[in-house]
Formats: C-alpha cells, structure tokens, sequence
C-alpha cells in the first residue's frame, strides 16, 4: 500500500511538471506548422512574382519549409528540456561528414542553383561550354543536358560550366555569319564584290539591318580573300551559311571570275580562320 501511494504521488509530481509542457509543446506545434504553412504560401507567390525560374522554385519553396520546421523542432524539444546547442552541434557534425563526402556533388549543385537565378542561356539556347556544344535540352540542379546537331546527347556537369567561359550564340536573338571567300589575284575586287551581292540578294533570311558587310580583308601576290558578314536571326545562321556557300559559288561562275575559287569557313572566332588559311 505504501509503494502504490508513492507510485501515485511520483505520477502526480510527473504530470505537476510534464502535462502543461505537453500542453505548451503540442501548442506551439500547432500554430508552429499553420504558421509554416502560410510563410510556404507566401514563399511561392514571392517566387513566381520575382519570375524565379519554374525549375528551381519548389527546391527552394522546400528548403524554406525544412528550415522552418527544424526550428520548430528545436523549439518544441527546448520546451522538453533538451539541449538545443548539442542538438545543432550534432546536426553540424553529420552535415560537415556528408559535406565532406560529397563536396563534388555539392559544387555541381551550387552551380546549379546559380545558373538557374542568373540565367546565362535558357532551354533552346545553342552554346559552347568547353569542349561541349549544342542546344540545351534540360538544366538540372546538377547537370546540364546538351543536344548536338547530330543528335547526341551531352551531360555536362554545372560545376563545370560555371568555372569556365559560357559562349551563347543564341542569347542575343541575331547572329553574324562571318564567312570568307577565295579567289585568285587577277579577278577585280569590284566583280568579286558585285558576285557575292548579287548572290546574297537572294537569301531571304539574310537580314536588312544591320547591313551586310563585304570587302577586301586580306590579299597577297597569289590570292584575294573577301569578308563577307550577313545577319540573320540566330535560329537561320546554318541556312544563311549553307545558302551562301553555294549561292556565291553559282555567282562566281556565272560571272567568269577566273583562277582557283574557294572559301574558309570561321564560325566561332578568329583563330579558326588564321589556322585554316595556314592549311590552305
């Protein structure tokens, strides 16, 4: 009878003190996850109102929601009597482990994050990433999926693209295709000029502003090499380069331009044409 009595004065002493921190703690969870809901509501609207990309905006809606609930974790288990430092510290610890483990991935997922907020090119877009090129298919927290124009796929991790030089060829909208055609030193500069109007008259995607550009860029005792630059929109660069090709050939026939006839092609930069006119 005596331990019965002492087992019920210890309950009692037990509820005296845990019951209204009970009470206090299912409170506070309670409103802890309403108000976690409303501030995840608020997060999303703010995220579509700022025109955050669509692709990253649950990521960061769920890391909101995480980071509110470990807090109301931490607050819930410091009503308990729990030591909320050790917990942090032990927390810190476990990610500071992973961290460690997976330092790559996670550099590739900070990179991700970046791209997807600065936007340096967007799904469509065609660019050059190191020895990667192509059109992007799909930017992914931790990759970014390219498709060549011969329809191979590319996955270039985004850690990669963000310590290195990002050429975008279509970010700007139009394009200059920057060409330069050969012929041999005895044809007149004025009827090699008129041959290589006359055949880009005819390519309608060639764009009327800016002008096109044609002159003498270089010549020497053996050869005369033409500039040529059209415009275009950046989605018919190939069809005005692949028109031009042939277009300024027929005209060059057709206007009895004598000696060798033949052309470099500089798609991307300077070098490019300096290295094939050294081959040629």
């Amino acid at each position: 009878m005596d331990n019965l009595q002492r087992y019920l004065q210890m309950a009692m002493d037990w509820a005296v003190v845990f019951v209204p921190k009970v009470a206090l703690a299912f409170l506070i969870l309670w409103v802890g996850l309403r108000v976690i809901t409303k501030l995840n509501s608020i997060t999303t609207k703010t995220l579509t109102t700022r025109n955050i990309d669509a692709t990253i905006r649950p990521f960061f809606a769920s890391m909101v929601d995480v980071s509110l609930r470990f807090i109301l974790f931490l607050i819930v288990a410091g009503i308990f009597g729990f030591e909320i430092s050790s917990i942090v510290a032990l927390i810190g610890a476990l990610a500071f482990a992973v961290g460690l483990a997976l330092q790559g991935s996670l550099g590739h997922f900070a990179s991700g994050i970046l791209l997807l907020i600065l936007k340096p090119y967007k799904v469509g877009d065609e660019i050059k990433v190191g020895d990667a090129e192509g059109f992007v298919e799909e930017i992914q927290v931790f990759n970014t999926i390219l498709k060549t124009r011969d329809n191979r796929m590319i996955t270039v991790p985004n850690g990669l693209i963000t310590s290195g030089n990002i050429i975008n060829y279509s970010g700007l909208g139009i394009r200059r295709a920057d060409m330069v055609f050969i012929v041999d030193e005895p044809n007149r500069v004025s009827d090699v000029k008129n041959a290589i109007l006359k055949a880009a008259k005819g390519c309608t995607q060639i764009l009327p502003e800016p002008p096109m550009e044609v002159f003498l860029e270089h010549f020497n005792c053996d050869e005369l090499h033409f500039a040529v630059r059209p415009w275009c929109k950046a989605e018919d660069y190939w069809t005005v380069w692949g028109y031009m090709q042939e277009a300024v050939k027929d005209s060059f026939d057709d206007a009895d331009l004598t000696g060798n006839i033949n052309y470099i092609q500089m798609i991307h930069d300077r070098n490019e044409l300096n290295e094939a006119r050294r081959n040629n």
